[in-house]
């Protein structure tokens, strides 16, 4: 299975569009307002999405952790985000999670 980060400028398919809408957790620190969107189970894909990383795991059972290196992750404007994109030969299950740094 192919497994993409990738960037989204969202131009169609924004988060809470033929998707299913997602509140962000805080994990640590103060709490504030969450002012970012996230989605699942897109119907249909967002377009315009540019890949940043990608790696290839096992669609049966194969497991993938990745941290970018402290100050070395994407970036992202205002608006526009990431999506994560998995590829299978074959219908598969899927769970996956991306955690992001405030700033």
């Amino acid at each position: 299975m192919l497994i993409e980060l990738c960037a989204s400028t969202f131009a169609t398919n924004a988060p809470g569009t033929n998707s299913t809408s997602v509140t962000p957790v805080q994990l640590y620190g103060r709490a504030i307002t969450v002012g970012a969107t996230a989605a699942k189970n897109w119907t249909a894909e967002p377009t315009a999405l540019t890949v940043i990383e990608e790696t290839l795991c096992t669609p049966y059972g194969g497991q993938v952790w990745y941290d970018f290196p402290l100050g070395d992750g994407p970036d992202s404007p205002v608006s526009n985000g990431f999506v994560l994109r998995f590829t299978a030969p074959a219908a598969v299950n899927v769970r996956a999670s991306m955690t992001f740094e405030r700033c």
